[in-house]
C-alpha cells in the first residue's frame, strides 16, 4: 500500500449490525445504543407504523463518534443525566471541536451532526466538500 498522505479508519459496533438488516423491513424499529452518541430525531416519540432509525441517523453518530476521536473526550461528558443531555442537544449543543481541524473537516462534521436530518451529509464517499 502506497502512502498517499490520507489515513483512513473504520469504526463499527458488532452489536449495531442487526439493525441494519432489520431496519430494512421493521417499520418498527427500536432505538438502542448510547444516548450521547443518539441521533436528535430519535429522542422523539413517533407512532408505531414510523421507522424510527435511519441512515441519517448513522450519520450523526458518525459525527459525534468523530467528535471522540479527534478531542479523546467522551461526548457530553459533563452531563450526568440523560434528560439533561437530551434538552442540551435538542437546544443544539454539540461537542466542541479542535481549533486545528482543517475548515473541511469541521464543515463534514457540523453536516453529519445537524438537527435537520435532511441537511446531513449522505455521500458515502471520501470527500470532505
Amino acid at each position: 500500500m502506497v502512502n498517499s498522505g490520507y489515513m483512513q479508519s473504520k469504526v463499527a459496533d458488532l452489536c449495531e449490525s442487526k439493525v441494519k438488516l432489520s431496519s430494512a423491513t421493521n417499520s418498527e424499529q427500536t432505538v438502542i445504543g448510547m444516548s450521547q452518541w443518539v441521533a436528535l430525531e430519535l429522542f422523539e416519540e413517533k407512532s408505531s407504523d414510523e421507522m424510527r432509525y435511519t441512515f441519517k441517523a448513522d450519520t450523526y453518530s458518525y459525527a459525534i463518534t468523530c467528535s471522540e476521536i479527534l478531542t479523546g473526550k467522551l461526548p457530553f461528558a459533563d452531563i450526568e443525566k440523560h434528560f439533561e443531555m437530551k434538552e442540551a442537544v435538542k437546544k443544539g449543543m454539540r461537542p466542541a471541536l479542535p481549533d486545528s481541524l482543517p475548515a473541511s473537516m469541521m464543515s463534514l462534521i457540523k453536516r453529519c451532526w445537524d438537527a435537520d436530518p435532511s441537511m446531513r451529509s449522505s455521500s458515502h464517499g471520501y470527500a470532505l466538500n
